[in-house]
């Protein structure tokens, strides 16, 4: 969707991939989930290989090891238009 291969898409941070003016947005998305709390699929933007900033929906789900500590994020990111 983005035009990254896996292997790019790997070792890339995410922030590089988030419009510069969203990302105090999405930080305190992270927060929030940091926080156990649940975030509800939201409109965004995020910029392909090519440059070009294209709207998507994301869910982004945290995961908890068994102490109750958040390690990671998941997400899947759909582009603005699609229907399930």
């Amino acid at each position: 969707m983005y035009g990254w291969c896996e292997a790019e898409a790997l070792v890339m941070n995410v922030r590089d991939r988030v419009p510069e003016g969203l990302r105090e947005e999405a930080l305190a998305k992270v927060l929030h989930l940091g926080q156990a709390e649940i975030l509800e699929p939201y409109c965004t933007q995020r910029i392909t290989k090519a440059g070009a900033v294209v709207d998507v929906w994301l869910t982004s789900t945290a995961l908890v090891n068994e102490a109750g500590r958040m390690y990671a994020i998941a997400t899947t990111e759909r582009a603005q238009g699609l229907k399930d």
